[in-house]
């Protein structure tokens, strides 16, 4: 996937990125900021910006390959099929309008129920988000209501209409510890009551542990390490993941000083031939910097690029 800049060049978000996720499995997508990560969120959901082009592939789901669909089409399974929560609920609610009527809207578009039956289920996802008081959540304006319940009301619009898909960028980024793991907990819960595959954007690993069966590691547009949880927190093969494992071990016991990976992100309009981590890493080899890597499995249900574990 690229963005065609202006006296740029070409911005390589995304490059062979494969993943696949079952029915009711939550996969998390960890990685820095220019990761990729919201990107494949957006290119997922069919809502790249105009200048985004994506040069091969498919986007399957329920069998329909998205890249192929039209945008009327496209409209059908946007909100139905797959379905987003947002990073900033604040961003995308509208301010004038009532959460209720907001979440009514999503209902109107994709289901066919009666007037009365669309505001009885309006009450009803917001008590399944756990709202002790639903009708006057739903008569309340965005502003009216806290940061928690604003990411909440996001979460009812998601699976108003019981999507396949749920993706949820940083759905945690902006809440407390008490809401973060309060949210955690509701959306475990929906994934286990509607079966629903559940894709988690995050760049925090201690977020997804616990939490989601697999783990894909992006950087710089690419999946270079994926695996069961456990693992992959556990013992990290790829130099990055151990690098963003051991960030948030730092920054658990570091109250004072900000850790980080030394050296920079790779820029986007520049991408080399060699492993894109390179520069960065402390293990790197003469081959990582003219060979991309290919995919080795050092362990079973674990897959990483990276020309350590090769065979």
């Amino acid at each position: 996937m690229i963005y065609a800049l202006k006296g740029a060049g070409q911005v390589h978000a995304l490059d062979n990125v494969s993943l696949q996720i079952d029915s009711g499995e939550t996969v998390g997508i960890l990685g820095e900021s220019g990761s990729g990560k919201t990107t494949l969120a957006k290119a997922i959901m069919r809502m790249l910006p105009a200048n985004a082009t994506c040069s091969g592939g498919e986007i399957l789901i329920d069998n329909r390959d998205l890249l192929k669909l039209p945008e009327t089409e496209l409209h059908t399974i946007r909100g139905r099929a797959i379905a987003m929560i947002p990073q900033d609920p604040a961003l995308c609610l509208n301010p004038v309008i009532t959460v209720g009527c907001q979440i009514l809207e999503v209902l109107r578009a994709h289901v066919l129920l009666s007037s009365k039956a669309r505001k009885v289920r309006v009450l009803e996802l917001l008590r399944e988000v756990g709202f002790e008081h639903p009708a006057k959540i739903a008569s309340a304006y965005p502003h009216q209501l806290s940061g928690g319940q604003r990411q909440r009301v996001t979460i009812a619009q998601a699976i108003s209409c019981c999507p396949s898909l749920v993706i949820a960028d940083e759905p945690t980024s902006k809440l407390d510890a008490t809401l973060e793991g309060e949210t955690i907990d509701l959306l475990s819960g929906i994934r286990r009551q509607h079966r629903t595959a559940l894709l988690v954007i995050t760049h925090d690993p201690g977020v997804l542990a616990g939490w989601v069966d697999r783990i894909a590691v992006m950087y710089a547009g690419r999946i270079i390490e994926i695996g069961d949880t456990k693992q992959v927190l556990r013992k990290p093969f790829h130099p990055y993941t151990q690098a963003l494992v051991q960030l948030a071990r730092s920054s658990d016991h570091n109250k004072t000083r900000l850790p980080t990976i030394k050296g920079n992100a790779p820029n986007p309009t520049d991408v080399s031939v060699g492993c894109r981590f390179e520069p960065r890493c402390s293990e790197g080899m003469e081959r990582c910097k003219v060979a991309y890597p290919t995919v080795s499995a050092p362990e079973s249900d674990r897959q990483v690029s990276c020309f350590k574990y090769e065979k």
